[in-house]
């Protein structure tokens, strides 16, 4: 059954009259959207999910686009909603620890407010209590290169209450600092940002905790771990953040049930002899292993990427291990 009591707001700009062409947001928004829609991930029903355009001339969306399309979910004030899933792709700049201006196509240097605060958005939807969850993915950057504030909201705490909701923003990038999309690509693969990227991987399972279940904390330690990774591999490693409401227990607040984990074996060689830390998708330690030369020890794991750490050296390799491929055999 549909989750036909959860709701979406989805935004990813490209194009902006005055500031830098973007090529990843429109995809990452599109992916989003294809994950909610998805019978194995929001599963949440087409008509709630709430696709933001922006038009060619640039001149949509404003800021009036992105109220009603929240007015339009929370209008009938009888229901009682379950999720708010608000996803954000573009540029963005800096306001503070706790605020960060969601910049829309019409921003230009003498109109500089002309972008969403992060922070009333998310204020509005956790003391407004009506919805029991509420979680924000914002794929933009933080820094201050442009002095901005975003728009005051013009709606008014209805239901002003907070109680016991729980709720969750995920930064792309700490405060003061970029986000960053893929410059190097294999064929055939889309532009995205490396957050949205690491957002999607963990979202369709590699984010799953010690009993098959996604919660937010898994999905933050997942997505924090493997946006580092792909942004490394480029340049400067990008560091997510997060802010969580009242007294949230991180590992409780759970964005998708737990399935049983079918394992997998997995035959590792190892090359030569010394010490090798073995981490879990989480990159917690899972096991130290004194491997020697030539050694092939064997290891029944669910699925997941898996880090190996020459103790010594510090090298450090990824395992991919996927369900029904077995055995995966690796050197190492």
């Amino acid at each position: 059954m549909a989750n036909d009591r959860d709701y979406a707001i989805i935004i990813g700009i490209n194009d902006y009259l005055e500031l830098p062409k973007l090529s990843g947001p429109v995809n990452d928004a599109e992916k989003f959207k294809e994950w909610l829609l998805d019978v194995d991930g929001g599963h949440v029903p087409e008509d709630n999910c709430n696709f933001i355009e922006v038009t060619a001339d640039l001149s949509k969306p404003i800021l009036d686009d992105v109220e009603e399309a929240l007015l339009s979910i929370i209008g009938d004030r009888t229901r009682q909603f379950r999720r708010l899933y608000f996803f954000f792709a573009g540029h963005g700049l800096g306001v503070n620890f706790h605020d960060s201006a969601l910049v829309l196509p019409k921003w230009q240097v003498n109109r500089s407010r002309y972008a969403l605060s992060s922070h009333q958005y998310w204020s509005y939807t956790i003391s407004s209590n009506f919805f029991e969850e509420v979680f924000f993915f914002l794929d933009c950057c933080r820094d201050r290169t442009q002095r901005a504030r975003g728009n005051d909201l013009t709606l008014d705490n209805i239901k002003e209450g907070g109680k016991g909701v729980n709720g969750v923003v995920f930064y792309a990038a700490e405060f003061g600092n970029s986000a960053r999309e893929q410059t190097k690509l294999a064929p055939g693969e889309l532009v995205q940002g490396f957050f949205s990227k690491a957002l999607m991987e963990g979202l369709k399972g590699a984010a799953v905790d010690a009993d098959g279940a996604i919660t937010a904390d898994s999905l933050y330690r997942f997505v924090k771990r493997k946006t580092s990774e792909l942004s490394g591999l480029e340049d400067k490693r990008q560091v997510v953040t997060k802010q969580n409401s009242g007294d949230l227990n991180m590992d409780e607040f759970i964005l998708k049930p737990g399935r049983p984990i079918a394992s997998t074996q997995v035959n590792i060689t190892f090359k030569e002899a010394g010490k090798v830390q073995i981490y879990d998708p989480h990159y917690e330690p899972l096991q130290l292993v004194d491997a020697n030369p030539s050694e092939r020890v064997t290891f029944s794991w669910p699925k997941g990427i898996y880090a190996l750490r020459n103790v010594a050296t510090n090298r450090v390799e990824y395992i991919t291990v996927e369900t029904g491929a077995n055995p995966v055999e690796y050197e190492y």
